[in-house]
């Protein structure tokens, strides 16, 4: 399968409007409300720092790590849609909210609130709509070039880049066209609750308007935590972790791009080391190299078993650090014991 060229150009286009969108936005409100453009420095530096920041922290002990709790969510799509919603919800809102009474404490009106949400839904829009099209077009490119390399670098696996090209041909016209809309959307959005937070910052009779934001928030990120947890089981964890909901919307194909080489089942893929492991079964194997498969290019693991016929085997190695569950207990499929 080939990109057309035209889905090849809307994906650019899309990617120059989302970096561009939030650009004009400030632009014309500056020149229309003559507003001073430090409240947008701080509407980014809120988002980077509480869903780049701190919200990734909580995503890595509930997501990226393998625990009970990050089991229970990526086993169940609305426990997960839950989970990305709200934190989504939270963090940024209550992210504002502590701009307000810090850094913005002795802004007044209006204009610095809608300001202060301009670069707020900036810096999203351009660090991860205009930045996961940009990489997905890229991606897309190397694809009609046949250029393997670039694509393993880029995804980080053959199955990582299979699983990217499948959803190749849902990148119409139409498809970027939509993307764009929601981008204006999402951006409104972030206007319309700065507004709200900046109510609450200032007066104690509206604090209700907090949780009022923090549940729109999560409601308008509900189908996109929704959808994405269909994706988790085909795309691995990312590097850049859970970065909102919104972001998986927008961005999953490039996420899945950035994402570490991981299995199927969502483990984090720890490097597979030469020498000795145990199966949970008990027995013992060595590994004796890795090695990609001729037609597929998924990496495989070679390795002989230390019993019996000292037989020599191959694996995927999306397989050999995985977790398999028996009699209720979860065990390592493999444990490494040593050189």
């Amino acid at each position: 399968m080939t990109v057309p060229t035209s889905s090849l150009i809307a994906m650019g286009a899309a990617a120059a409007f989302c970096a561009l969108l939030p650009i004009g936005i400030l632009i014309w409100w500056r020149r229309t409300e003559r507003t001073r453009l430090l409240p947008a420095l701080w509407g980014a530096l809120a988002f980077l720092l509480f869903a780049r920041g701190l919200e990734m922290g909580l995503h890595y002990l509930c997501i990226l790590s393998d625990n009970a709790v990050s089991r229970a969510i990526l086993s169940s799509p609305w426990l997960y849609m839950l989970y990305g919603a709200l934190t989504a919800g939270i963090f940024e809102e209550c992210g504002r909210f502590c701009m307000y009474k810090t850094v913005m404490r002795r802004y007044d009106g209006r204009a610095a609130a809608v300001t202060a949400g301009i670069g707020h839904g900036g810096i999203e829009a351009m660090t991860v709509s205009a930045a996961s099209m940009a990489l997905y077009l890229v991606f897309a490119l190397c694809w009609n070039a046949g250029d393997t390399d670039a694509l393993l670098k880029l995804a980080g696996s053959a199955e990582t880049v299979q699983t990217v090209a499948a959803s190749l041909g849902k990148y119409t016209v139409g498809y970027c066209l939509l993307a764009c809309l929601e981008r204006v959307s999402a951006m409104l959005l972030h206007i319309s609750l700065s507004v709200f937070v900046f109510a609450a910052a200032r007066s104690r009779a509206k604090r209700g308007y907090l949780a009022f934001a923090i549940g729109l928030h999560a409601i308008f990120d509900m189908p996109a935590a929704l959808s994405s947890s269909a994706m988790s089981s085909s795309f691995s964890r990312s590097s850049c972790g859970l970065p909102s909901v919104r972001s998986m919307r927008c961005a999953a194909p490039a996420n899945a791009i950035l994402r570490n080489v991981t299995h199927k089942g969502g483990k984090n893929m720890e490097p597979i080391k030469l020498g000795r492991y145990r199966h949970f079964k008990g027995n013992e194997y060595e590994v004796v190299g890795l090695a990609k498969h001729s037609e597929t290019l998924e990496d495989m693991v070679v390795y002989r078993a230390l019993y019996g016929e000292f037989g020599l085997w191959v694996r995927p190695a999306a397989m050999w650090n995985e977790t398999v569950e028996r009699d209720g207990k979860t065990y390592r499929r493999f444990t490494y014991l040593g050189e």
